[in-house]
């Protein structure tokens, strides 16, 4: 036992005496300068680059084993400076590494430079040939032995990290490509972070300038907040965390703030995160500027100036979620939910609500002046808005592609949106409810109802992009306001009333021309108590008469409008012509039948009507038509021609030829009937006569 003590004595002499050589006389003992040749010749060796070390390089055993060097250059391989360094430290305490707790003193890297070259052949200044192995003694750890506890393998989760603080500053890379082009800079680089312990909140801050040379871009980046880092446990947080990046090289600079709370868990392998996030109000408009971006076409130029966005992020292995989520872009503001059921897949369904949106000012072509809301869901627009001339509807923007077909191919979504207001194309439409999907190359319009110019739709739809773009549109609208509606779509402006419509119709094609070439179907319409605006087809049915008469009108004060109870009829459209045969109208006092083409390829109407007088004399005629029983039954005949924004309504001469033989005709007749109601009077007296006269109409039908 005695023996024992003995030798324990001797080994602890022992052990103070190495630890006294350790920290006193091996430091005096080895010669920095050899060291400095090791590090040199370990990265030749390694890399086959150079490098020189200027300054001096320390280091200690106990109780810090620790290293410093300042002033490293690296050579690249086109003999030019890849690398530079000013000032690098890092000191461990040892002794608790025995107890696998790692702590350190201030991590320091300070004045790091990269310049990065890749030359015409796609070779880097830092890709060189590591030179042969000089001798020098080899350090290998290999840190997966299989007698290592599985809990160590799996995260090291016994290990304590303790760092007192990680400064890094001053750090730049300059990178080119000479091969493919582009020059890129990052500078100002700094991370500065502590005093960092697992499980315990530490403040991080950290940042860079970005440099995107030929493109003129120039960003600065900030980080800064609290983190929280439990390796045990596999739980990552983020608190008060804000991500700022800011234009640089501009005035008032438009700077993006991301302001959030997040925690990440890694569970078996399937990452786990939840928190929220909020992106501050920005001048969306105003930053793509600063940024040297294209600017956006848009309907309104001062929109896109306000946008914000926040929301509850939810995400676990292939499912993620926003909800609630809400986004504010200008006066518009939506909420609701956003899900990925699939993150591999695209899967998306949302559930979202907003209240007045109108995509002209988000969209390009869109007029200058918005639509504005009316009661009802009407849009009050400028009474002079005027249509597309022919020459703009036959310009080159009619083959620009409509159809996104790309877009249509890659979407996979279901939702729901609902809105008080929407406006599209000038088309207003109150509470309205959309309900689409989107699978494999195919987008459904299963509902969108709402009200519609004091009346409602209902309509449906479907484009299907999985080869040549084929449409389909079914919809239904009651009592929409014509007139309300014409200040929209100026095609209209020569009806008013109340209107109802049901159409099924069908195209296909990528351009407007081709969808409106290919364009088949059915529309039936009716309208109660309306007005057709600048014709009066009691002047035209005048003016046939006068003519018929040989004389003159002398009347000049025509109203600009013909009032009528109801209208209505069937368009069948075959390869973008509409046809009516059965257009039929009931007036004051006349009766309207039409028939005729509109081509709307050629944006052209040619259209046939018929005036029946309703009565033996209509009143407040002209003196020089004043009608009789004799123009009774007469289809009066006028046609519109011409483009479908400037058509004109006249008599149709063409027919007016045989009209007046059709009423010669009956003259005769009506002269011969007058020399036999003569006869029969003189023979059978008047009473005798007119049995005789009914007895012959009920023979002949007439």
């Amino acid at each position: 036992m005695n023996a024992v003590f003995k030798w324990l004595g001797v080994f602890v002499v022992l052990l103070v005496v190495l630890l006294i050589a350790a920290v006193f006389v091996l430091p005096k003992v080895i010669d920095p300068n050899d060291y400095k040749a090791d590090l040199e010749q370990v990265v030749l060796d390694k890399t086959g680059l150079k490098m020189s070390i200027d300054g001096p390089v320390a280091w200690s055993v106990f109780p810090w084993v620790g290293f410093s060097v300042e002033k490293v250059q690296v050579s690249g391989t086109n003999g030019k400076s890849l690398a530079e360094l000013n000032k690098a430290e890092l000191s461990v305490r040892l002794l608790p590494l025995l107890q696998k707790q790692v702590e350190m003193d201030t991590v320091t890297l300070d004045g790091l430079v990269l310049t990065l070259v890749k030359d015409r052949n796609g070779k880097g200044n830092w890709e060189a040939t590591p030179a042969e192995d000089s001798g020098k003694v080899k350090v290998t750890v290999d840190l997966d032995t299989d007698d290592q506890p599985a809990e160590e393998k799996s995260g090291g989760s016994g290990i304590q990290l303790n760092i007192a603080e990680l400064d890094i500053k001053n750090l730049a890379v300059d990178y080119r490509d000479l091969q493919q082009g582009g020059h890129y800079i990052l500078s100002d680089m700094y991370l500065n972070a502590g005093p960092i312990r697992l499980g315990e909140k530490f403040n991080l801050k950290s940042g860079l300038n970005m440099q995107a040379v030929e493109q003129k871009l120039a960003l600065g980046l900030q980080l800064n907040g609290d983190v929280t880092l439990d390796l045990a446990a596999k739980n990552y947080e983020l608190q008060k965390f804000t991500i700022k990046v800011t234009p640089l090289n501009t005035k008032d600079p438009e700077m993006v703030t991301l302001n959030t709370d997040m925690r990440i868990q890694d569970r078996n392998q399937m990452m786990r995160l939840d928190g929220t996030f909020e992106l501050q109000q920005l001048n969306a408009r105003k930053l793509m500027a600063q940024l040297n971006l294209p600017p956006l076409e848009t309907g309104d130029p001062n929109a896109l100036q306000k946008v914000s966005l926040k929301g509850t992020l939810h995400s676990e292995g292939n499912v993620a979620s926003l909800e609630p989520v809400q986004l504010a872009i200008d006066d518009f503001q939506m909420d609701g939910s956003i899900q990925v059921s699939d993150i591999k897949r695209k899967a998306l369904v949302f559930n979202l609500k907003g209240n007045e949106l109108n995509l002209d000012n988000y969209l390009p072509g869109a007029a200058e002046e918005p639509a504005a809301s009316t009661e009802g869901g009407a849009a009050s627009q400028s009474e002079n808005t005027s249509a597309p001339s022919a020459a703009a509807a036959s310009s080159g923007s009619e083959d620009i592609a409509l159809i996104p077909v790309d877009l249509i191919r890659s979407l996979n979504f279901d939702g729901q949106l609902r809105l008080s207001q929407l406006i599209a194309k000038k088309l207003a439409f109150s509470n309205p409810e959309l309900v689409i999907n989107a699978h494999n190359g195919v987008l459904q319009l299963r509902k969108l109802q709402a009200g519609f110019y004091e009346g409602a739709i209902n309509t449906s739809g479907k484009v299907d992009a999985r080869r040549e773009p084929k449409l389909n549109l079914e919809a239904r609208m009651n009592g929409v306001d014509l007139g309300a509606l014409a200040k929209v779509m100026p095609q209209l402006e020569q009806v008013d009333g109340k209107a109802n419509f049901d159409m099924n119709l069908a195209t296909n094609g990528m351009t407007q021309r081709q969808l409106t070439k290919a364009l088949n179907g059915n529309v039936g319409f009716n309208v109660a108590d309306g007005v057709f605006k600048g014709t009066n087809f009691n002047r035209l049915v005048c003016e046939a008469v006068a003519k018929v008469r040989k004389k003159d009108l002398t009347r000049q004060d025509w109203p600009q409008e013909s009032k009528f109870t109801s209208l209505g009829g069937t368009v069948q459209i075959q390869n973008g012509v509409a046809r009516n045969r059965d257009l039929k109208a009931e007036l004051s006092t006349l009766h309207l039948n039409g028939d005729g083409d509109v081509d709307l390829v050629q944006q052209q109407l040619d259209y046939r009507l018929g005036l029946v007088i309703s009565g033996n004399e209509a009143p407040d005629l002209d003196p020089a038509c004043r009608i009789n029983e004799k123009y009774a039954d007469i289809s009066w005949p006028v046609r519109c021609k011409g483009s479908l924004q400037q058509a004109e309504c006249g008599i149709d001469y063409d027919r007016v030829a045989k009209l007046a033989a059709e009423l010669a005709g009956k003259e005769v007749e009506r002269k011969l009937e007058e020399k036999i109601q003569e006869k029969l009077n003189e023979k059978l007296g008047e009473k005798g006569a007119k049995e005789i006269k009914d007895a012959l109409k009920g023979f002949f039908g007439k």
